[in-house]
């Protein structure tokens, strides 16, 4: 958006000004909404994607490339019966944890984490 060319409505009513500032901003919106929509799933977050199985009640310490706590995770696949969750244990910025707390089932799985 040039906002010096609003300056050539100085001397035209309120109208006019606010009439082009909305066609600028309706084009900018436009493109923005265009550039956006062709972005993958993956490309809109800063991602780390992870695939592996959890054994029956297993803990599972996970590296991740972050240098921070993750904020959270979806789990993009799953294989197999069971309850996944985030862990009793602290994540940290090098590490993370998933638990399967099925007492009958392993799990194999794809999460995709989140910065």
């Amino acid at each position: 958006m040039k906002f010096k060319a609003i300056k050539r409505f100085a001397d035209e009513t309120t109208e006019k000004a606010i009439s082009w500032i909305t066609t600028e901003l309706n084009a900018c919106l436009r493109e923005l909404f265009i550039g956006l929509g062709k972005l993958t799933f993956a490309e809109n977050f800063v991602s780390y994607t992870w695939s592996g199985s959890l054994a029956i009640n297993e803990v599972l310490q996970i590296s991740h490339p972050f240098k921070q706590i993750p904020s959270g995770y979806i789990i993009y696949k799953q294989v197999g019966n069971a309850v996944v969750d985030a862990s009793t244990s602290e994540w940290t910025n090098e590490v993370l944890y998933l638990r399967n707390n099925s007492g009958t089932n392993a799990v194999t799985l794809t999460v995709v984490f989140f910065a």
